[in-house]
């Protein structure tokens, strides 16, 4: 952290990133734990299903977000909002249509101002992304 604060502007470029990495596990841990305690619990109500169902679209599409700032390469930032949006899309029969879309149109917000990204290039790749299609052939870039 104190390289992040003090450090030069390329060891903080390089901090951060790290940071933003640990970020991006925290969330796959988050969302892993979220997918487990509504498989594991038999009992619990529709609206927690619900509840747990929109807490891991919308981790889905902070985690493609992130993924979106931690790259240059301008297919991998569509590849990665498009399956943030894929996967939003798929944990949710009753949710995760909607959160996909806000979360899509957010992030292409976001990207536009923080980082140039031309909004409907992003916006596209979540509609994409919301329809199932298999983003790793749509947008292919060098980073995994």
């Amino acid at each position: 952290m104190l390289k992040l604060l003090f450090g030069t502007n390329e060891e903080s470029v390089a901090t951060s990133r790290q940071v933003l990495n640990v970020f991006v596990k925290m969330l796959e841990l988050l969302k892993s734990s979220f997918g487990q305690r509504a498989r594991s619990s038999s009992t619990t109500s529709r609206l927690r299903d619900s509840f747990d169902n929109a807490a891991q679209a919308g981790l889905s599409m902070v985690q493609g977000y992130v993924k979106s700032v931690l790259t240059n390469d301008p297919q991998c930032v569509q590849r990665n909002i498009c399956e943030g949006a894929k996967n939003a899309a798929g944990e949710s029969r009753e949710l995760g249509g909607l959160i996909a879309q806000l979360g899509g149109y957010a992030t292409s917000y976001l990207l536009e101002n923080q980082r140039h990204v031309d909004f409907s290039k992003s916006f596209e790749a979540a509609r994409i992304g919301r329809s199932g299609a298999k983003c790793h052939e749509i947008y292919r870039c060098n980073e995994p």
